[in-house]
């Protein structure tokens, strides 16, 4: 464990020991909380945790991230019922900030409609011009909690067998809470105010954002009991317990009895993303994720191998061929294409490295894909040999590459498990987790010697047959999963409730 992850971890178990007494309905609230959205545009909190001399500002001292797992486990096992609720009802899917990703062929054909509910947040609408009075956002609240029924059904793609899933959102089991939220707020800026010169608790921002989500925790609970006692739920999948919905979410059922699958819902890249666990079941990709869980604490039960729905899609050809899709991205066919996947403005300096220290550039296709955006990079427009990606979906732009440079992304592993040769532009970064390390020469820091495996692996067949052998030896570790994952989920699911059809 280096400086920052000490001072990270330390600072957390700090934040939590101030507050711990502010609960609501025996749920102590600071647990429930996602503690990196506290601290991230901190500059003074973020900058210091680089340093040992911050370690004379904390009061705990972690000695490993197990230490902060142990900590949630003891709080889980406070709170979780001592009997499983009976297995009869319906599995929920929850599916917070679209992080679920669960396709809607896999839905339609492996959860059938009477036996599946779907849960969602209400989009917020952007704010029109001029503003609503508070006494007509209430009328407009209160409306829609007493004209809309609990639950409704939704004409989806996710329908079965002409049946319609039930779908919901969490707003329809609000109630009134107003008063519980202000005393807890109240409490709240009290214990700050015994901080006045903390440089986390004393921040603009920490104030802000931990009274908001104060306030959505508390609203969570709530709903989340509403519900539980309106529809029979056997089982609730989630794609991530880091937020504080979903892990309040969890928490509550857990103490209903009933069980939670977590899913992931990308490669485990840094370790602040997926720490602490706290569903019933980690449903993983592969044996990396099994044991570093393990090595931190979670118990070995607690987390089942089964790959992704999502790339089972993987498996499906392309919905355009090779000579569509050169037409589409203006390529010639007689170069080999290199996918670049890129995030933004992130690693600017290294990917443009790469791009300058490419020998034979002008001989290949290049073609940047950048996530979440889905305009043109704009290092399309600086480098005009660059090719925009354009609406092209991932899954084709995969299937027809030769090549992918990434960053530490899920899309390299996507890549390898549509065969292709990954090379990954490596960094060093608070809480690498070295997902890549076992990929050895074809994750590089530098770009200019990335850039040099690249070429030579277009040019070299010899190395071509070494990259392929690579690929199959990260795999067997990384994603082991030879059958269907959907068909995997559906069995986890089977063994901690009753079925719920499927294949």
């Amino acid at each position: 464990m280096d400086t920052y992850e000490h001072n990270y971890w330390s600072l957390y178990l700090d934040f939590i020991d101030a507050y711990e007494e502010l609960q609501y309905k025996g749920f102590s609230l600071p647990y429930l909380c996602h503690y990196r959205s506290l601290i991230v545009d901190n500059p003074t909190v973020m900058k210091r945790l680089h340093s040992e001399a911050f370690q004379d500002v904390l009061i705990n001292d972690v000695k490993s991230s197990s230490d902060i797992q142990h900590k949630f486990n003891e709080f889980k096992n406070a709170h979780a019922a001592k009997q499983k609720r009976s297995n009869s009802g319906k599995v929920m899917l929850y599916d917070i900030y679209n992080l679920l990703r669960f396709p809607p062929e896999v839905i339609k054909k492996y959860f059938p409609a009477h036996q599946t509910i779907i849960l969602k947040e209400r989009k917020r609408k952007k704010k029109a011009e001029g503003k609503k009075s508070s006494k007509r956002k209430e009328r407009t609240l209160r409306k829609r909690r007493t004209n809309q029924p609990a639950l409704q059904k939704v004409r989806s793609t996710t329908s079965t067998k002409g049946q319609l899933i039930t779908t919901g959102y969490f707003d329809q089991f609000s109630s009134n809470n107003t008063n519980e939220v202000q005393n807890i707020k109240r409490q709240a800026k009290k214990i700050t105010h015994l901080y006045k010169n903390h440089p986390m608790f004393s921040h603009k921002l920490f104030k802000e954002r931990f009274y908001e989500q104060l306030t959505k925790v508390i609203t969570r609970i709530d709903e989340a009991e509403k519900l539980f006692k309106s529809v029979q739920i056997s089982c609730v999948v989630v794609p991530s317990t880091h937020y504080p919905e979903s892990r309040t979410l969890a928490l509550v059922a857990a103490r209903k009895g009933i069980p939670t699958i977590c899913m992931q819902h990308g490669i485990i890249s840094s370790e602040f993303g997926y720490l602490p666990q706290i569903a019933d079941t980690e449903a993983v990709y592969g044996q990396f994720e099994a044991d570093w869980y393990n090595e931190r604490g979670v118990p070995i039960e607690q987390v089942a191998i089964i790959g992704s729905p999502r790339f089972d899609r993987l498996l499906n050809p392309s919905s355009i061929n090779k000579q569509g899709l050169n037409k589409e991205l203006r390529m010639d066919p007689k170069k080999k294409t290199i996918l670049m996947v890129v995030r933004g403005e992130r690693y600017l300096r290294e990917l443009e490295g790469f791009i300058k220290a490419l020998p034979d550039m002008e001989q290949v296709n290049i073609v940047i894909k950048d996530y979440p955006g889905i305009k043109p990079h704009f290092l399309t427009n600086k480098y005009p040999q660059l090719l925009p990606s354009l609406n092209v979906p991932l899954y084709d732009l995969l299937h027809h590459c030769d090549a992918v440079v990434s960053y530490s992304s899920t899309v390299a592993l996507e890549a390898m498990l549509a065969n292709k040769p990954v090379f990954i532009l490596n960094s060093s970064f608070p809480g690498n987790s070295g997902y890549f390390e076992r990929l050895q020469e074809y994750a590089q820091i530098k770009p200019e010697i990335l850039a040099e495996k690249v070429s030579k692996y277009l040019m070299d067949n010899k190395m071509r047959s070494e990259a392929q052998n690579k690929i199959r030896e990260f795999l067997e570790y990384a994603y082991p999963v030879r059958t269907l994952s959907a068909k995997r989920l559906i069995r986890l699911i089977r063994s901690v409730t009753e079925p719920i059809g499927g294949p």
